[in-house]
């Protein structure tokens, strides 16, 4: 999205509060989990964890793993959040941080359109705090820019119970006309951190538009690779006023962003061009005979120049997706990666992935079709259950990768079973595969011959290990 800027002072504007209102207590989404775990991630890539606390944290976070894992949503939750506040030197029981990070932000709905007198930006109680005093927010919508549009006070009350919602009025001339992405930033005083949700103005309702460009696709006339269709049909379902909670590649998405550049993906399968011959980020689907299998896909700039890339193909673990590894793990320090040591990042949905034999086939081929790639230098990474999976494809599938790197994680070795060059990375303080299971099957393979190779990450858990060891693993890879 181009860069939108608005001259507008940051003026204090004359606001209906709508506080106390009524609502039912909703579960905990999978966004909500998102945003806490993004939040820790995020502050783990910037501040790192000095040594006297990295056991103490990893652990923590392992605990609220195995939560994740018994499904109990709302412990997550909450645990996340004072790991996150906790993180931040912001821990009292009662702490600003702590009675922030128990709102839920939202723009309700997340489109503005010209058309709309006002816009409604409410908080959710999701939990309730030790607190007793009221909370006041102060509400700032700033540009892509930074520049601050308007801004708003809201109140949330004493003893509010969870699931009671709190929310102002915007006025729509307050903001900018239309194609813009904004955010809606909360800060409470004290607090070491602040709320974020996003804003996007469009000339018309999200749903309308995804209705225009599927009508659109319908029409094109030219022969369309029936991978390509799919995912044009798939990225125009990303497009939606009120996004799907439990969908994160359609909450991630950035519907201004996403229909301009649908629009030039069209137009340019119309004029019989590949649209996806670029540089850059995409969500994409891989059409199987019986599913769809979604993945980001990462070339990097340098690919314009460099026409033989290696490929490395990374398998997220249980209960993330295909956007872990472009999102968290280390704040997306695979794409950082990609940018420095050049290469090609590919990342599917494990399961879907791992499902059909002929899914790793399929996918270099749909890539290829967008980007040359050195078909000599096809690598797989992957973490936890990603690991477990990216060693049985060290075992079966020689002919296409040249080595592998299992992060917190391996499966079962066979008796007879022969693997590319791999490294088996372990955490130390890992509460859910613990460094002894990682170790047996390096031990294993070692003594069958296998060219193997094993480290420790001292001190570190089963997640935040991967942002630390990615660097490691990447450059064993791209050695071989």
């Amino acid at each position: 999205m181009r860069p939108f800027r608005l001259m507008l002072p940051a003026l204090a504007l004359v606001l209906s509060a709508l506080a106390g209102e009524e609502a039912a207590a909703q579960p905990v989404s999978r966004r909500d989990l998102a945003d806490a775990y993004l939040l820790v991630d995020r502050i783990v890539a910037e501040r790192g964890m000095p040594a006297t606390a990295r056991v103490r944290w990893n652990e923590d976070f392992d605990r609220t793993t195995l939560a994740f894992f018994g499904g109990d949503f709302a412990k997550v939750l909450r645990d996340m959040h004072d790991l996150a506040a906790r993180m931040l030197g912001d821990s009292a029981a009662a702490s600003p941080t702590r009675r922030l990070l128990a709102l839920r932000l939202r723009p309700q709905p997340r489109v503005v359109t010209p058309q709309a007198p006002a816009v409604r930006i409410g908080v959710t109680v999701m939990y309730a705090d030790s607190g007793e005093a009221a909370r006041t927010l102060r509400l700032r919508v700033v540009d892509a820019a930074g520049t601050t549009v308007a801004t708003a006070a809201l109140r949330v009350a004493a003893a509010a119970r969870a699931g009671e919602v709190f929310a102002v009025e915007l006025p729509r001339r307050a903001l900018p006309g239309s194609n813009a992405r904004l955010t809606v930033i909360a800060e409470l005083d004290g607090a070491a951190t602040a709320l974020r949700a996003p804003l996007f103005a469009l000339e018309a309702p999200a749903d309308s538009i995804r209705a225009a460009l599927d009508a659109e696709i319908t029409a094109l006339t030219a022969p369309v690779d029936a991978q390509v269709l799919a995912s044009l049909r798939a990225r125009t379902t990303l497009i939606a006023d009120v996004p799907d909670e439990s969908n994160s590649a359609q909450f991630l998405a950035d519907p201004v962003a996403l229909a301009a550049l649908l629009q030039e993906e069209i137009a340019a399968v119309a004029a019989g061009r590949d649209p996806y011959r670029r540089t850059g980020d995409t969500w994409r689907v891989l059409q199987m005979p019986d599913a769809r299998v979604p993945f980001r896909l990462y070339i990097p700039p340098q690919a314009r120049a460099q026409q033989a890339l290696p490929v490395v193909i990374a398998l997220h673990g249980a209960g993330a997706d295909e956007n872990m590894f472009l999102e968290g793990y280390g704040h997306g320090r695979l794409r950082t990666l990609a940018d420095s040591l050049g290469f090609i990042a590919i990342s599917p949905a494990t399961v879907d992935f791992a499902r059909h034999p002929a899914t790793l086939d399929s996918m270099l081929a749909v890539v290829a079709r967008t980007q040359a790639f050195d078909r000599t230098r096809v690598y797989m990474l992957g973490h936890s259950l990603g690991a477990g999976i990216t060693q049985r494809f060290a075992a079966q599938r020689g002919d296409v990768l040249r080595a592998t790197a299992l992060i917190a994680g391996a499966g079962a070795v066979a008796a007879d079973q022969r693997v590319v060059p791999t490294l088996f990375i372990a955490a130390e303080r890992d509460l859910i595969i613990p460094a002894a299971r990682v170790r047996a099957a390096y031990d294993a393979l070692r003594a069958r011959g296998n060219p193997v190779e094993f480290a420790m990450a001292e001190g570190w858990g089963h997640t935040h290990v991967v942002g630390v060891e990615l660097g490691r693993a990447l450059q064993f890879l791209l050695a071989r």
